[in-house]
């Protein structure tokens, strides 16, 4: 995405004008004995700028380009992201849904116990049937 969006700037880059330095020097004579004298040296140094005057559309279409091309990749880095997301939810509740199951089935096997512990007692007391259903449900909404 870096990239892409690096595209864009090179892109825009290309709507300003381009302004070039050059500097050139060398040696210049009608005689081979007076090459390598003073006054045969040369050189020139200067700024030059240029500017498209017309390009039927070209930059703005490459800005387009590479601002859809930006989109594209922002799409796939996120669909990814999202993706992984999902899977690592996926596998937490994979793992958490074992333990769920594991500790309500130990708290309704307790509850049965108990319950039954309760159901004997009040077998060996004679205690009235009634007051064994107040206290499951008593127990059960708990």
């Amino acid at each position: 995405m870096a990239a892409a969006n690096a595209q864009i700037g090179v892109a825009y880059a290309a709507y300003y004008p381009a302004l070039t330095l050059s500097a050139s020097g060398g040696m210049q004579s009608s005689a081979l004995k007076n090459l390598l004298d003073w006054p045969s040296r040369f050189w020139s140094v200067g700024p030059s700028i240029s500017e498209t005057v017309y390009d039927g559309g070209l930059r703005r279409a490459e800005v387009n380009q590479y601002g859809r091309r930006l989109q594209r990749k922002s799409r796939a880095y996120r669909q990814s992201v999202l993706t992984a997301f999902q899977q690592v939810e996926d596998s937490l509740a994979a793992v958490r849904h074992p333990v769920a199951t594991d500790s309500a089935s130990a708290g309704s096997r307790q509850l049965s116990q108990t319950f039954l512990s309760w159901r004997r007692v009040a077998d060996n007391n004679g205690i009235d049937p009634y007051i064994d259903v107040v206290t499951a449900q008593t127990t059960v909404a708990q």
